[in-house]
């Protein structure tokens, strides 16, 4: 953290590189990252993603309601871990799938659902699967907690249309699931027809989604910063009643708090330089 007083730093480096380190380390503390933060993170950072998701939303967002976790999957982890109590509890996940929703779901001793995607539909998910899928796990005496979905797709590439989100979004709420989107991939959209849309606006923007259960994930691996080993990310909660979420709040405390290297680049990631800046 001495960096930013070192006497030659205004002249080596950009004035508006210079404010932001020392911006954020006073945020941090007023010493380096090699302490402690608050558990969900530290303050200023998730403020910087709550105005992200509100930009990107156009509706509010909460500093409160989001936690700064080790990349996206320390976050779904922390929240399978919470959903699962017995191997009568099942998870709904995409098929194809990235592997870390399978493995944790075995770890933690709970059952995997797969609903396949549709091909001919360029992997879109459909109401009639999600329903069948739900049908035959409540005749097997499972207990359907919670839906993963992965948008855009990994590692089928898809980017989901408003009608098949507020599909997913509709069925979830209607069932009492809650819905774990995974939106990592969500800067990593080529085509000019199709556009990102969080699980969120769509919630907030569909009748019937009111009791909508829903937690977001996005993390510093992916989109145009790629940088897997800071272990940057965050979650947030929407929907998800304060007791849930004090629960939540002792769990990831057992954990401490996420790496500060990836909370800075988390950070980064939602509150990049801009013009304004300089």
């Amino acid at each position: 953290s001495n960096g930013v007083d070192h006497p030659d730093v205004e002249r080596l480096f950009p004035a508006d590189v210079v404010a932001r380190a020392r911006e954020m380390r006073t945020a941090i503390g007023g010493t380096g990252t090699g302490a402690y933060s608050h558990s969900q993170g530290v303050e200023r950072f998730r403020h910087d993603v709550a105005n992200f998701i509100e930009q990107r939303d156009g509706h509010p967002a909460y500093p409160g309601d989001i936690f700064l976790t080790n990349g996206a999957s320390s976050g779904i982890e922390s929240i399978l871990t919470a959903l699962i109590a017995s191997d009568s509890d099942a998870i709904m996940i995409p098929i194809p799938q990235y592997p870390i929703y399978s493995a944790l779901i075995a770890l933690l001793g709970g059952r995997q659902v797969g609903y396949d995607l549709d091909e001919s539909l360029a992997w879109a998910v459909t109401q009639d699967e999600l329903e069948k899928k739900l049908q035959e796990s409540r005749a097997a005496g499972l207990e359907v907690k919670a839906m993963a979905l992965i948008n855009p797709g990994n590692p089928t590439g898809q980017v989901l249309s408003r009608e098949s989100l507020a599909v997913i979004c509709t069925f979830c709420a209607k069932n009492g699931i809650v819905l774990l989107a995974d939106e990592v991939y969500q800067r990593n959209v080529y085509v000019s027809d199709r556009e990102f849309l969080s699980a969120k606006k769509v919630a907030i923007e569909t009748d019937g989604c009111d009791d909508l259960q829903l937690v977001s994930f996005h993390s510093t691996s992916k989109g145009l910063i790629g940088e897997c080993g800071r272990r940057g990310g965050y979650m947030e909660l929407h929907g998800i009643c304060p007791y849930v979420q004090a629960q939540l709040y002792k769990l990831v405390s057992a954990g401490l708090c996420s790496g500060l290297s990836g909370q800075v680049m988390t950070s980064l990631m939602v509150r990049p330089p801009a013009p304004e800046d300089a």
